[in-house]
């Protein structure tokens, strides 16, 4: 077990690079422009994405938010505040401005090495990794796990997910899938970004949700992602599952940011 002053630096060393790569480049493939008070991300989303600036302070953020116009003109802006002290900060100045606290995002991070007895997939289940030829399968079940139904999405959903994992997957994306037979049950999605892999997207249908599926793929991750030499993998968890992170090893909270929409 590391002793409190090595895990606090270590803490901090992850939370350094997640900062690094969520500014400079998300490591699904989108890029970054850099302004003073902020950068702005550059990709297909209807909304502007815009982490504010560490230096920047309640009295700029009128100029802040004239910057973010310069490069999203029209359209709703989502403002990322990293850290609760600076959130603290700056709630009140962003409130006045017309913005709304939407969601937090919690980062969890894994930095103990490969799990020494990994978790297997129940019997009867095939692990698979995927490719593009597999794309639509998990496509498919992201969007069921997603909607909690068995139900199939409409072909434009389908289509837009498509394009959305295809570019991901493209860059420096990939996935693996649990099969019962010729059927995906679920999914994991994750990306090398530097030092760290990030876990993405983790889902399972309704039918095979309790069985032990999403531990299983989340020690497949972590099993490769240490043989390929990442010092640590982070995710953002959904509250339903922090449990199962946790008990997979998982650091609580190593970086913590607010978003506030505007517009």
């Amino acid at each position: 077990m590391e002793a409190p002053i090595e895990h606090e630096a270590r803490t901090e060393r992850i939370a350094r690079r997640i900062r690094l790569w969520t500014r400079q480049q998300d490591p699904a493939g989108y890029r970054f422009a850099e302004g003073r008070y902020g950068w702005y991300r550059q990709d297909d989303l209807p909304f502007g994405v815009v982490t504010l600036a560490d230096q920047l302070h309640a009295d700029a953020l009128p100029a802040a938010l004239a910057e973010c116009r310069c490069h999203f003109p029209t359209g709703p802006l989502t403002l990322w505040v990293d850290e609760r002290v600076r959130d603290t900060r700056l709630r009140h100045a962003l409130c006045n401005q017309g913005a709304r606290p939407a969601f937090e995002a919690r980062y969890m991070a894994h930095h103990g090495g490969a799990p020494s007895e990994p978790l297997p997939l129940p019997a009867g289940l095939s692990l698979v990794e995927g490719g593009e030829p597999q794309l639509d399968d998990f496509v498919r079940v992201k969007q069921q796990a997603f909607m909690s139904t068995e139900r199939l999405p409409s072909t434009d959903s389908l289509r837009a997910e498509r394009a959305r994992r295809l570019g991901e997957l493209r860059h420096c994306g990939a996935f693996l899938l649990a099969y019962d037979g010729a059927s995906a049950v679920a999914g994991v999605s994750f990306f090398r970004a530097g030092a760290d892999y990030f876990l993405n997207l983790l889902v399972t249908r309704v039918p095979y949700r309790g069985r032990g599926i999403a531990r299983a793929l989340v020690d497949a991750v972590l099993a490769r992602s240490y043989a390929e030499g990442a010092e640590s993998v982070v995710v953002v968890p959904d509250p339903a599952v922090e449990r199962l992170y946790h008990r997979a090893g998982f650091l609580d909270e190593v970086l913590w940011r607010q978003a506030y929409q505007l517009g």
